[in-house]
């Protein structure tokens, strides 16, 4: 799951110093471990705490909660709660048979992570803009987008595997023979999840977080 996301404005300050922390991503579960992925770290700012995400269930567990909800594996996993205000649940992960183990996406700052549907899995959840240090063209109108959900994968190559939230968050791929992708380093974004086809199915690392300040 991605982490969350809060924003100030009129934030009163003085002339000292004040301690930032920007969130480390947390690290993907490995295979059939049966331990969820690791929650992210938190990004902080003075009094302002933005939670990290929720890790993604493995071998058949739900997501782990977090700022952003992180995805439920295969087997009817459900998603990770995120925290309101910050970030939305994960989704339902599935086993429908034949062979068709799909994970739910990863929850994003500005929406819910996917439920998996039959054989495809679920993507990540979109993440959320903000105009702070201006716009990108190519992407939604509104801002920068941060915080997106990491998609979900699914057990063999005939699966439709999930696509990253727009704001960081990484694409699933088809194969397990490397670990799957992680968020984008400084968006908060979620790590895809782990294909257990021909390899070792790891999960994706979450992106670092950030913190940004504007004095005007």
């Amino acid at each position: 799951g991605a982490g969350g996301f809060l924003s100030s404005t009129g934030y009163g300050v003085t002339a000292q110093s004040y301690d930032i922390t920007v969130g480390a991503g947390g690290i993907g579960s490995l295979t059939a471990d049966t331990v969820k992925g690791d929650t992210g770290g938190n990004s902080i700012f003075a009094t302002i705490t933005s939670s990290g995400g929720g890790g993604g269930g493995d071998n058949g567990q739900t997501g782990g909660a977090g700022g952003s909800g992180g995805g439920g594996s295969q087997s009817v996993g459900t998603g990770g709660t995120g925290i309101g205000g910050q970030g939305y649940n994960g989704g339902t992960g599935l086993n429908s048979g034949g062979g068709c183990y799909v994970g739910g996406g990863g929850g994003g700052a500005g929406g819910l992570g996917a439920n998996a549907l039959n054989c495809s899995a679920g993507n990540g959840g979109v993440g959320k803009a903000n105009t702070i240090t201006g716009s990108t063209s190519g992407e939604l109108s509104g801002g920068i987008y941060y915080l997106g959900g990491g998609a979900g994968a699914g057990s063999y190559n005939g699966i439709a595997v999930g696509s990253g939230g727009l704001g960081g968050g990484a694409d699933a791929n088809t194969s397990g023979a490397s670990k799957a992708a992680s968020g984008t380093a400084n968006t908060g974004g979620g790590g895809a999840g782990g294909s257990n086809n021909g390899g070792a199915g790891a999960g994706g690392d979450g992106g670092s977080g950030i913190v940004i300040i504007k004095f005007v």
